[in-house]
């Protein structure tokens, strides 16, 4: 559960770019977890506006075998 997490070891937002990457509707929000489906660590800078139809795409972000987050190209 997200609230007994030890953010602590977690890699800083300002680690993975110079500044939080913003959109039209202001800085984005970091974003990460495990997918149900793969298993696989997943992350992304998120738009922050709350409808949905209006929201900018996510900036998704992958997490590598070194164990640093890169952008996904």
């Amino acid at each position: 559960e997200i609230a007994d997490r030890d953010w602590s070891s977690d890699v800083c937002s300002s680690d993975l770019v110079e500044g939080k990457p913003e959109c039209i509707h202001g800085a984005r929000v970091w974003r990460e977890g495990v997918s149900a489906k793969t298993g696989k660590a997943w992350g992304n800078y998120s738009c922050v506006e709350k409808s949905k139809a209006t929201q900018c795409d996510p900036l998704w972000y992958v997490f590598t075998s070194d164990g640093t987050w890169k952008p996904q190209v």
